[in-house]
């Protein structure tokens, strides 16, 4: 197998023992035998995502008897939630706005709740 890095890898080349002087001629095969040991040890593909950083957990199993695999979290994961403004002149003391602020509350509830069960 011949592997062809781009010419990124050289801010990476403390990390990773390549071979500087081939990556700088575009093209050249530079992934030795250690490399590729490197890379399948710990770089995973998880769907479209290439070069995941994880291990295999050999003491964690799934039913079916395969290792667990434990990866990086990924921040761009998290979904965007965004958040709603109070109003300016609604105070949580004044009895006046009781039912506006109960109504945020009662909407942040059905939001907690099914995240919650979007998870299970």
């Amino acid at each position: 197998m011949i592997v062809y890095l781009p010419c990124t890898v050289i801010a990476f080349s403390n990390l990773f023992p390549f071979h500087l002087d081939s990556i700088l001629h575009k093209g050249v095969p530079v992934a030795s035998y250690r490399e590729l040991q490197v890379k399948e040890k710990y770089f995973k593909t998880k769907g479209h995502r290439h070069w995941i950083f994880a291990t295999e957990d050999s003491e964690r199993l799934f039913p079916n008897g395969k290792p667990l695999v434990i990866s990086l979290f990924c921040a761009s994961d998290v979904p965007i939630k965004r958040h709603i403004k109070i109003r300016g002149e609604a105070n949580p003391f004044d009895p006046q706005f009781k039912t506006y602020f109960e109504d945020r509350s009662i909407s942040k509830l059905r939001d907690k709740l099914k995240r919650r069960n979007d998870q299970v």
